[in-house]
Parts: C-alpha cells; structure tokens; sequence
C-alpha cells in the first residue's frame, strides 16, 4: 500500500514541475500588480456642494467659525490603525453667477486585506461623512 502511495506522490510531483512554467509567471505578475497596488498613493476623496452667494461673502460667515476638529474612529480597538485618516480640508471655490462651492477633501491610508474590497467600503464611508459634514455646513451658511 505504501508503494502506491509512492507511485502517487511522484507522479503528483512530476505533474506540478510540467505546471511550474506557466504558474511561475503568473504568480510573480500577481505579487507585481499586488505590490503596486499596495504602495500606490491614492488621491484624496473629494466631495462639494454649492452655496448662495459669492466667496467673499461665504467665507466672511464660514471662516470665523471654521474651526472643526474630527477624530475618525472606528469604535473598535482591534482595528486602531488599519483605517487612519491623515488629513482633511475644506476650500471656498467661486463658481459663475456669483455662487460659492464648498469642497471637501479627505486623505487615509488603509491597511485591511483583500485592500480593493475594503478601499471600496472605505470609500463609501468616507463619502457618507462628507455628505453629512458638508450639508451641516451648508444648512448653517444659508
């Protein structure tokens, strides 16, 4: 019984040496286009909404009282780190026919794996925090 074992596992080990040439490649174009995809620096999420009247006149009622500090968390100590916002901003963009557009940016880095399905969850939370923040602002400015 063991020499059919034997007979087995050799064969079993000639099979993979004929299937190494065409899993090499692919195995290292993997790690390549995972690495890249680990250490590319995204760009920061961006969202906007427009307010009534022009920059000058919004920033004279946004900017005296423009001082916001938020902290991210997650409510979870076990994810501390894995999701970690590095910088926000909001700007005053004139737009035409004296209209204002608020802008907010949002950078993070994210260290959570398969990377592609959590950025994607990610991206929605944040966009979802935009949204609340900035129609704050907007409610307020008007």
């Amino acid at each position: 019984m063991a020499g059919a074992f034997l007979v087995f596992a050799v064969e079993g080990i000639g099979c993979l040496l004929m299937a190494l040439p065409l899993a090499l490649p692919l195995a290292v174009l993997g790690g390549v286009v995972g690495h890249f995809m680990a250490r590319h620096h995204r760009a920061p999420l961006l969202k906007g909404c427009g307010l009534r009247g022009d920059v000058e006149r919004q920033s004279m009622r946004l900017v005296p009282r423009s001082v916001r500090h938020c902290e991210f968390t997650t409510g979870a100590p076990h994810l501390k780190g894995f999701f970690q916002t590095t910088r926000g901003e909001f700007r005053l963009v004139p737009l035409p026919g004296g209209r204002t557009r608020l802008e907010g940016r949002t950078w993070y880095t994210l260290r959570m794996h398969p990377q592609g399905y959590w950025t994607i969850l990610a991206d929605l939370i944040v966009h979802r925090i935009h949204d609340r923040v900035l129609d704050h602002i907007r409610r307020d400015a008007e």
